[in-house]
């Protein structure tokens, strides 16, 4: 090669002259494209692939400038769709009831047809054990107010406690509950118990009974609407409709009409036992106006499950009013003294009372069928 001479970075040629030496640019890559280049890279098209398939890209003109060498062609693997993966079956997550289950289901489970039952026998051992006692009846009573109120309430409560927190009917259904809470504790420790002969007596018995009906007339309210709010389209036209409300609320007017003059007469005469008469007979008078659409509800949902719960919950405020009526018309219509009266009431508060507890209860065994 010769010597070198002269400057740095000269080369001598053979005959003594000076040639600049001779540069090759190389192409630059960064650290993650050499990575890159050193190894084949996965493109992930579908991500259930469980095949690949290996091409080899066209060659393509080097980057680099000179006689740089060609960068070696690297595989592709590209994904290619294989059978899908099964995945497990996830178990059907238990939805809690709600307010309107299937009324098309099966109606004729021996249960509901018990519940009939319930009713007709309680009535029927008290006209028997009044028929059989003296005209001494305080004990008796005393124990049936217990039984039949102790059953609304818990047929109630049973109702309620079966839907979820917020729930239309729940709320409807710890109305009635609250009613007959509040109407037991009135009857057991003031009206016939400890409490009974108090100064404060009859205001206590007044104001009680006045929350005792407004919860009726709640829960009553939102019972009647169940079927308007679950789009539920009741029976006839709107004339029909129209006049058996107009119908219910003549025969509500005529059983405690009388009486709610009567007891208001005596509250504005200073007489503070005529506001418990005064604050049942209102609700009583609001709650038969709402037979008319719970009877509707009824015959809307014959043949289907719900049937069951408003026939019963019907049955119990027609047993609510034949109780007003006997107070008020037995004595005008029959000349039947209060006291000769008191037995039929007692048997109708027993139907009363014992229905709801029966509605109650088919409410619940419909929401656990319609759950399970």
């Amino acid at each position: 090669m010769g010597n070198l001479k002269g400057k740095p970075g000269k080369r001598a040629t053979g005959n003594g002259a000076l040639q600049p030496p001779r540069v090759v640019e190389l192409a630059r890559h960064s650290a993650s494209e050499a990575a890159k280049n050193e190894a084949p890279y996965f493109l992930p098209d579908a991500p259930e692939a469980t095949s690949v398939e290996v091409r080899r890209p066209k060659p393509q003109a080097p980057e680099s400038k000179g006689n740089a060498a060609a960068l070696p062609e690297k595989p592709i693997f590209v994904p290619k769709g294989g059978p899908k993966k099964e995945l497990p079956e996830k178990e059907p997550t238990r939805k809690k009831p709600s307010s309107r289950p299937p009324s098309e289901a099966h109606n004729l489970h021996p249960r509901f047809r018990a519940l009939m039952a319930v009713p007709l026998l309680s009535a029927v051992l008290l006209a028997i054990a009044l028929a059989t006692t003296g005209p001494e009846r305080a004990g008796l009573y005393r124990v049936e107010l217990a039984i039949v109120e102790g059953l609304g309430f818990w047929g109630c409560l049973a109702a309620a406690l079966i839907f979820e927190n917020g729930d239309y009917l729940r709320r409807a259904w710890f109305l009635e509950m609250s009613c007959f809470g509040l109407i037991f504790v009135g009857d057991l420790t003031l009206t016939t118990g400890i409490f009974s002969h108090r100064p404060w007596t009859a205001l206590a018995n007044g104001v009680l009974t006045l929350m005792a009906n407004a919860a009726a007339m709640g829960g009553t309210f939102k019972l009647a609407r169940a079927a308007r709010v679950a789009g539920i389209e009741m029976p006839g036209s709107d004339a029909t409709r129209r006049g058996v409300q107009a119908l219910a609320l003549a025969f509500a007017l005529l059983a405690a009409g009388p009486a709610a003059v009567v007891s208001a007469r005596q509250v504005m005469a200073g007489d503070q036992t005529g506001l418990m008469y005064f604050a049942s007979c209102l609700g009583d008078i609001f709650c038969f106006a709402m037979i008319a659409p719970l009877l509707l509800t009824t015959v809307a949902m014959r043949g289907g499950l719900l049937a069951w719960p408003w026939g019963f919950r019907t049955a119990s405020g027609l047993a609510w009013l034949i109780f007003d009526a006997v107070q008020t018309l037995a004595p005008i219509a029959f000349g039947i003294a209060p006291e000769h009266a008191r037995p039929y009431q007692e048997v109708a508060r027993c139907l009363a009372c014992t229905c709801a507890f029966s509605a109650g209860l088919a409410q619940r065994w419909i929401i656990i069928d319609a759950s399970g």
